[in-house]
């Protein structure tokens, strides 16, 4: 760095008379400096001192400040004490309105309850009044309907006595009309014998005079017989004269009367040879009585008798049917929500007696696994028709013709399934036909959350109708069986067997060397035994589908969720319907309405069923895990 540089002292070079002047002038300029500076100095204790003052009076009003802040904290203080006071009298007063509010309720609620209570011992009593009623109702109806079956067996009674007395009557007549003619017959015969033997005198007595008066003997001439051994009888020669055979007279030897005395002789030769032949043969005189009016008749066989070739004979069994009834079809199909026509049709014979004269009666039954029990379906007689049970308003005759006793059912229900009998019945005639209804539908095995072998035969029942099924036929899943079901748990039928499908038999299943087929326990006790159960279920009328959710969900979420969507958690029976009859097809296990969780799989795929399309079953997991979807299903109205 340079060196800093001085000023050079030019005022060392002035003069001395100057510099004096200069120094007293610096003198007062110094001392101007001392005065200005004590006026600076007393300038500045005064700004000292007002700058004092300012801060006393700063001070004062800091001061002041605080006071008046103390004085508003003390007034905040005292509003804030009568604000608590007054909010004391507001909890004092808003306790006093609680109370006052929690008597009126409690007035209330046992005014409500009070109310309630009237209200249900009142449903109660409606209830009791009602149940009463229906009580008496049923009372009255099982009374009038065993007072009608009571009737219907003394009529079906009385009318059987009735066929019986007829029956009785008309074989008593046949018996006598029988004995009668035994009796007339026998007397006929006796009569004919009688006869036989007086026409037999009088042949005799004829043959002996037939001579002279040459009576049917003219065919004979021309027949050739062996001679007689014996004489020639002969009458007397004017007898013989005067007779004529075919307008010539017969003379004495040479003539042709000659000629017909030795035809006698040998025609009575013959004919006393034969006779003696039959006679002894056959026991029957009446023969030569035949014989000798062949002979009488030979001549003018025209004039004495004609046979009727072209007479036709008609034989009507007394006992054979008047009346046929069939059907086209022996089965019907259809589906849930369907309608059905059961065909049948009746054939009446006009000839019969009394044909037309009764009015026809046509009735419907569903027959069941008791033989002895009947449903009543429907009755049509004449313009009088009645459904009955759950048929009523859904049932009615087809009408197509007069012999059509089809029945039509429309709106078919899982319960439709079944035989059954139509009876036409007409006066003492009746026929009858069975049909079958089969429904498009799917067998599915169930068991409950408990696990396996859990279930009564009603328990059973109760399930199926709970999953959207009714419990399946052994038909039903005979045809299930057929068409792949393979099941190793036994479970309830609806005729009280239990049985289970087997198509791959192995050793847990009765044993790997059986064949494969339905495998029957037999029937059980329906309270006391237990199994799992067979439903079967048909198409819905309705929509089924997998919610699609942000998350995953709890069973009560999955509920809940569907009913936000405007449906219903889907069943078992739903589930299996979609997949089977529908094809549907869903790789996502989800909440369905008995808390198991399942998912269809119609197209096998890796991690998806790989093996078979199968509605796949995940268990019953606990309610509260969130790890599922859900299955929803509406149903259009």
């Amino acid at each position: 760095m340079l060196p800093s540089l001085q000023p050079f002292p030019w005022s060392s070079l002035e003069m001395p008379n100057q510099k004096q002047e200069e120094e007293e002038g610096e003198e007062e300029e110094e001392k101007e400096k001392e005065k200005e500076e004590e006026e600076e100095k007393e300038k500045e204790k005064e700004e000292e001192e007002k700058e004092k003052e300012k801060e006393k009076e700063e001070k004062e009003k800091e001061k002041e400040k605080e006071k008046e802040k103390e004085k508003e904290k003390e007034e905040e203080k005292e509003k804030e004490k009568e604000k608590e006071k007054e909010g004391e009298k507001e909890e004092e007063g808003e306790k006093e309105e609680e109370k006052e509010e929690e008597e009126e309720k409690e007035k209330k609620e046992k005014e409500e309850k009070k109310r309630k209570e009237k209200k249900r011992k009142e449903k109660k009593r409606k209830e009791k009044k009602r149940k009463e009623k229906k009580r008496k109702e049923k009372k009255r109806k099982e009374k009038k309907r065993k007072e009608k079956k009571r009737k219907e067996k003394k009529r079906k009674e009385k009318k059987r006595k009735e066929k019986k007395r007829k029956e009785k009557k008309r074989k008593e007549k046949k018996r006598k009309e029988k004995k009668r003619k035994e009796k007339k017959r026998k007397e006929k015969k006796r009569k004919e014998k009688k006869r036989s033997k007086l026409e037999i005198q009088k042949a005799k007595q004829q043959s002996e005079s037939s001579v002279s008066r040459g009576v049917c003997l003219t065919p004979l001439a021309h027949r050739s017989f062996p001679r007689a051994p014996g004489p020639i009888p002969s009458g007397s020669t004017s007898e013989r004269d005067k007779l004529k055979v075919r307008g010539k007279s017969f003379g004495s030897t040479g003539s042709p009367g000659s000629n017909f005395s030795r035809t006698w002789e040998h025609l009575n030769f013959w004919i006393s040879g034969q006779v003696k032949k039959i006679l002894g043969a056959i026991k029957m005189k009446s023969l030569l009585l035949l014989v000798l009016i062949s002979i009488c008749w030979a001549d003018h066989p025209s004039d004495n008798y004609t046979l009727d070739h072209g007479r036709v004979i008609h034989i009507q069994a007394e006992n054979g049917p008047h009346l046929l009834v069939e059907a086209e079809q022996a089965k019907v199909f259809s589906h849930r929500g369907g309608n059905i026509t059961l065909p049948c049709k009746f054939f009446r014979d006009p000839t019969a007696f009394g044909s037309g004269t009764h009015k026809i009666r046509i009735k419907w039954t569903k027959l069941t696994s008791d033989y002895l029990k009947e449903v009543d379906v429907f009755v049509s007689m004449g313009y009088h028709k009645k459904a009955y049970g759950g048929y009523q308003g859904r049932v009615f005759l087809k009408g197509g013709s007069d012999n059509d006793a089809s029945l039509v059912i429309t709106d078919l229900t899982l319960e439709d399934y079944g035989k059954y009998k139509c009876e036409v019945i007409e006066g003492l005639e009746d026929d009858t036909a069975v049909v079958s209804l089969d429904l498009q539908g799917v067998v599915f095995p169930y068991f409950p959350r408990l696990g396996r072998y859990n279930l009564n035969f009603h328990e059973a029942q109760q399930a199926c109708l709970d999953q959207d099924a009714v419990i399946a036929s052994f038909d039903q899943l005979y045809d299930a069986w057929r068409g792949g079901l393979d099941w190793c748990n036994a479970g309830w039928l609806s005729d009280g067997s239990v049985q289970y499908p087997i198509t791959k038999p192995r050793e847990p299943c009765g044993g790997q060397n059986t064949v494969p087929g339905v495998r029957n326990y037999g029937f059980w006790d329906k309270d006391k035994s237990r199994y799992d159960v067979f439903c079967f279920t048909s198409n819905f009328n309705g929509r089924f589908y997998y919610l699609i959710h942000p998350t995953k969900l709890t069973y009560d979420e999955a509920v809940q969720a569907c009913l936000n969507d405007g449906a219903r958690i889907a069943k078992v029976g739903q589930i299996f319907a979609a997949w089977k009859l529908l094809g549907y097809d869903r790789c996502d296990a989800g909440w369905l309405e008995d808390g198991s969780v399942r998912y269809p799989i119609s197209r096998p795929r890796r991690r998806c069923s790989p093996t078979e399309a199968a509605v796949r079953f995940a268990g019953f997991p606990d309610k509260k895990h969130k790890l599922y979807g859900v299955y929803c299903f509406r149903a259009y109205n």
